[in-house]
């Protein structure tokens, strides 16, 4: 009996499967043990949840907020700072809520 009983079917291009068999060849490898050896050694990184984005759009909100506020001071020559504190409070609220949510650390 097989060490190896699932059979996956894969589609590739021309130029994917000249890559994949140029690595057969050089390696001196079958098809099959290049991929295997591929898949065990690869190190990929996993896409961000979906919340990532919508923070991500969060940030950019409030970061042309931010911009506004600051053209508009500059140019009459005032600071209105509780409304400049308001959005910076929120950059942090959002900033604590990525902290959370994606733990850096690991």
């Amino acid at each position: 009996m097989r060490k190896r009983n699932i059979d996956i079917h894969l589609f590739l291009n021309e130029e994917e499967f000249y890559v994949l068999d140029e690595l057969s060849v050089k390696t001196n490898l079958s098809k099959s043990q290049v991929l295997r050896f591929l898949l065990s050694t690869s190190n990929l990184i996993e896409a961000p949840p979906i919340e990532y984005k919508v923070l991500i759009r969060e940030l950019r909100a409030i970061g042309n907020n931010i911009n506004q506020l600051i053209v508009i001071a500059r140019s009459n020559g005032i600071l209105n700072i509780s409304e400049l504190k308001k959005h910076l409070d929120e950059l942090d609220l959002i900033e604590d809520k990525m902290h959370e949510a994606f733990d850096f650390r690991k």
